[in-house]
């Protein structure tokens, strides 16, 4: 799977089913680096499953957020970055 760093959007195949650790780490401009870890959990692919079972008819774009903690981490690290660079 990949991630779109400008909208977020996930794409790709999972070819097979179960539970996957995802851990997302990103770097801003000004390098500074969040991470968070989740699960996924992956059932069997949608067209091999009669329609009373499908949860969706059509694919969707999930778009993840940052969690307040992770969002704050992100701005002591540009804070802390930024005030790094201007004592030098």
């Amino acid at each position: 799977l990949a991630i779109d760093p400008l909208t977020g959007e996930v794409s790709g195949t999972v070819d097979t089913p179960g539970n996957y650790e995802v851990t997302v780490v990103v770097t801003d401009a000004l390098e500074a680096v969040g991470q968070a870890s989740f699960g996924w959990f992956v059932s069997e692919r949608l067209e091999l499953l009669p329609p009373e079972y499908r949860r969706f008819e059509n694919p969707h774009i999930y778009k993840v957020g940052l969690s307040d903690k992770l969002r704050d981490l992100r701005n002591d690290l540009r804070r802390a970055h930024t005030d790094d660079k201007a004592a030098t």
